[in-house]
């Protein structure tokens, strides 16, 4: 009887130490696992800084490419205002000048209002 309860001590003792075996190279695998996701992890959290300082250049870069088109523009608008006004000016002077031929032939003045091109 004795014989028997040592025989299955020791085949407990046998299935246990096989399990711990079974266990430790199961823990091994799963800490490789884990060692190659947090190596994984710090490489996705580099591309996401480095999107993110990319993405901040872009932003960056069209903010002054943005603010550079805002003081074209209001250059041309300026510009255009001053042709606008010169082509009102020249028109101006092109009457006074014919205007103070009128004189000559009172018909052809109004033939020149009816030629010249009206001020925008």
């Amino acid at each position: 009887d004795a014989v028997k309860g040592v025989r299955k001590y020791e085949r407990r003792v046998k299935e246990l130490t096989y399990q711990t075996e079974e266990d430790k190279k199961n823990l091994a695998r799963l800490q490789d696992l884990v060692d190659k996701l947090q190596l994984k992890v710090k490489s996705y959290k580099r591309q996401a800084e480095d999107a993110e300082e990319q993405a901040n250049t872009h932003m960056s870069r069209l903010r002054k490419v943005q603010h550079e088109m805002e003081e074209a523009q209001e250059r041309a608008d300026i510009a255009e205002s001053q042709v606008n006004k010169l082509r009102a000016k020249s028109h101006e002077n092109c009457l006074d000048f014919f205007e103070s031929f009128s004189f000559l032939c009172p018909a052809s003045l109004n033939t020149l209002h009816s030629v010249l091109p009206k001020p925008k």
